[in-house]
């Protein structure tokens, strides 16, 4: 009978550990992913700061070139305008499934990362 007491305990033990170590992996992945998230936010900001900048600078140089506001300023949206529509008929491509590989990515990771890690003896 104290045998069964005791590995009750132990089996109660053991799901206890298992369920923090699921807590631990999903604390690891959800902190991957708000990283990524960040970084991504981030560099998306300076990138679009960027790139409004070059936008200005190169419409005043086709506005210095052809010597006419309108013709730098209406090449330069009609670029962007061309791009977005590229961009949108690739976003499945571009966008989706890069995120989708690196959440699995980030998943995997985490789980391997709870497979591989030596487990201690109890005592």
């Amino acid at each position: 009978m104290e045998e069964f007491k005791e590995l009750f305990l132990l089996i109660k033990e053991y799901i206890q550990k298992q369920r923090e170590n699921i807590a631990l992996g999903a604390a690891e992945s959800m902190t991957r992913l708000f990283f990524a998230a960040t970084t991504a936010l981030i560099l998306l900001i300076l990138g679009g700061i960027a790139l409004l900048l070059a936008s200005f600078a190169l419409a005043f140089w086709i506005n210095e070139v052809t010597d006419s506001a309108i013709i730098g300023f209406g090449a330069l949206a009609g670029s962007i305008l061309l791009i977005a529509i590229i961009f949108w008929f690739m976003r499945k491509q571009w966008v989706l499934q890069p995120i989708a590989r690196l959440m699995v990515r980030i998943f995997l990771d985490a789980d391997q990362t709870v497979d591989n890690t030596p487990s201690t003896p109890q005592q």
